[in-house]
């Protein structure tokens, strides 16, 4: 699990309008999806929502999606491998309650992103109790 500290600040209306609608989301149940320049804060933007939701006791999980679809799918949902006896409890296990924020999503091809798109529609299928905030 990510230690998070959280400092989003600035004098610029745009900035504060921002942080002032992550805010107000962050009560929400909604998915959320953050687009913006590379390094201007997304997954900070995500942390705030996380910190200011009722989820914030719970755990956040940072999937970076430009590592492949497979970890952000294993992420989810877990693996196991007989072969190697290795396995990872999935976030229904680990982080249910939580929050998911899948970084980068825009890295994944089209195909994944369906992939994982259905996953998250399905959530209830799964068992799992996340909130999803993705990232470009």
């Amino acid at each position: 699990m990510e230690t998070i500290n959280v400092e989003l600040f600035g004098q610029d209306p745009k900035v504060e309008r921002t942080i002032s609608m992550a805010k107000n989301v962050a009560v929400t149940k909604a998915t959320i999806l953050i687009v913006g320049e590379i390094g201007v804060g997304k997954r900070s933007l995500g942390n705030l929502i996380h910190m200011n939701s009722n989820r914030a006791n719970n755990p956040i999980l940072v999937v970076d999606c430009t590592k492949g679809h497979k970890d952000v799918e294993n992420a989810i949902l877990g693996f196991s491998d007989e072969e190697t006896g290795r396995f990872r409890k999935g976030a229904h296990e680990t982080d249910n309650g939580g929050t998911v924020i899948l970084a980068n999503v825009d890295g994944l091809e089209d195909e994944f992103q369906k992939r994982i798109h259905k996953i998250l529609v399905d959530l209830d299928d799964y068992d799992l109790d996340v909130r999803i905030v993705a990232t470009t």
